[in-house]
């Protein structure tokens, strides 16, 4: 890792902070010396996938990403198929090439802060009513998409919801006819 340029990271969105530590210093914050390994702690900020029946408050993230008048919402369980689903936005845009923005929706906002799931709801709603145009095609991938996202103030047309991404034909060819219909 030492030989990729911090360049290429920051291309790749990868911010690189190091601390930098003096010889005199080290002994006395208590610091690993130069040159070892540091200990990496588990993370107990995993996000969990949405369940009415979990005591704690709701922690989920949802990943999503627009390519021109596409946006895209897709859930933590449905990421492996992430490369799919970006070639059915494509497809949706009508394979023109332009570069995605990606973002990321987590909740809670607050480390630590005690949420409903109407909160959770009413935040994660008002972030897509914000960014969803009149004109963009709504493409939702996975269960807690489906539970979190309001299709108020949205047609039947503008919305491709699954729960999960498209593998067996049939579903591929529901939806490539629906598609061509939007593309048309």
């Amino acid at each position: 890792m030492m030989g990729v340029s911090l360049e290429y990271l920051r291309g790749l969105g990868i911010d690189v902070w190091m601390h930098k530590q003096t010889v005199g210093r080290i002994e006395e914050i208590g610091a690993a010396p130069l040159g070892e390994e540091p200990e990496i702690q588990p993370s107990d900020d995993q996000a969990t996938s949405l369940s009415a029946s979990s005591a704690v408050g709701p922690h989920f993230t949802i990943r999503g990403f627009r390519l021109e008048r596409v946006f895209a919402l897709v859930s933590e369980e449905a990421l492996p198929d992430m490369s799919l689903i970006r070639d059915i936005a494509w497809a949706i845009n009508g394979f023109e090439t332009v570069a995605s923005d990606d973002f990321d929706f987590v909740w809670p906002q607050v480390k630590g802060s005690e949420t409903s799931w109407d909160d959770a709801v009413r935040a994660f709603n008002a972030f897509c009513q914000i960014r969803v145009r009149a004109e963009d095609v709504v493409l939702t991938v996975g269960g807690d998409v489906t539970k979190l996202f309001s299709r108020k103030d949205l047609s039947t047309d503008q919305i491709i919801a699954h729960d999960s991404a498209p593998h067996d034909a049939i579903t591929k060819y529901e939806l490539w006819q629906k598609i061509r219909l939007l593309v048309g």
